[in-house]
């Protein structure tokens, strides 16, 4: 299978000690606060949002390789066939285009968003509407400049 483009990027976050700090301080007052309250189902539900949270991005890949081929894309390791893909979209902030997003036909997980920058959205731009229809490019939601901000 010929690859027609790739790119990757990585997902590694780069945080300073202090966000782990507040991070944990928040962690903590939290579950003593629910304990206090005994509230014991949200202390335990926030002790395990946060261990699963640590446990998935201790276990991801560094970087991301995304390839298109001729049929599809793939992931790293998993492919995403072009007739099972919906529909593709540019997403920026303010000008500047930060992601790709791909609208699935799963059940479960439908968006898969990759970063790009400007010279990645010019090449997808010419290669993909061929295989894909393309929607009109959005802004980014203010709970995804949130995240992007936190370095979630």
């Amino acid at each position: 299978m010929e690859t027609i483009y790739k790119w990757e990027f990585s997902t590694e976050k780069d945080r300073s000690s202090i966000w782990y700090v507040i991070a944990f301080a928040i962690i903590l007052w939290l579950t003593a606060w629910w304990i206090f309250e005994r509230i014991y189902i949200f202390s335990f539900l926030v002790l395990l949002a946060s261990g699963l949270y640590m446990y998935l991005e201790n276990s991801s890949d560094e970087n991301v390789v995304v390839k298109i081929v001729e049929d599809g894309i793939f992931v790293n390791s998993k492919k995403y066939l072009f007739k099972n893909i919906r529909w593709y979209q540019f997403v920026k902030n303010d000008e500047e285009f930060k992601k790709i997003r791909f609208i699935i036909k799963a059940k479960w997980i439908r968006i898969l968003d990759f970063d790009i920058n400007d010279d990645i959205m010019n090449d997808l731009d010419s290669i993909l509407p061929e295989a894909i229809e393309k929607m009109d490019d959005v802004d980014m939601t203010s709970i995804e400049k949130f995240i992007e901000i936190i370095k979630l």
